[in-house]
């Protein structure tokens, strides 16, 4: 019986056939969907890394002001040098100012002296 053919065979080969191409299907498919996942997550990843960049570049800039004003400022700020020289006029106005303080103190007794010399005469004349 040649010419027969097995029809059940033939079934079982062809149902065969399908279940591996299903099984090769969903591997591919498997496969595609994990590729497109990472790449999302990448984009997302590299979409998120930018933003934090671009904060951080603010900031950077934001701060690089900041710094450019402070320098500035410190630019204009005395040295000690500048400062040793205004204590040595401090004291010596310090020192002048004692020194017209004791003349003061001397023209006020004096002042005082005449005044109580003149009362002193005026009563005498008086008398």
């Amino acid at each position: 019986m040649e010419g027969v053919i097995d029809y059940g065979a033939m079934r079982f080969w062809m149902d065969a056939l399908q279940l591996a191409g299903l099984g090769m299907l969903g591997l591919y498919t498997h496969l595609v969907q994990k590729s497109k996942a990472n790449t999302a997550a990448i984009a997302d990843v590299d979409t998120r890394a930018s933003d934090g960049i671009d904060r951080v570049r603010d900031r950077v800039i934001s701060v690089e002001r900041r710094v450019d004003v402070a320098e500035s400022q410190l630019a204009s700020v005395p040295t000690h040098h500048d400062l040793g020289r205004v204590y040595e006029r401090l004291n010596t106005v310090s020192q002048d100012m004692r020194q017209m303080t004791g003349e003061v103190r001397s023209i006020a007794h004096q002042l005082s002296m005449i005044s109580e010399y003149l009362l002193q005469r005026s009563g005498g004349d008086s008398k």
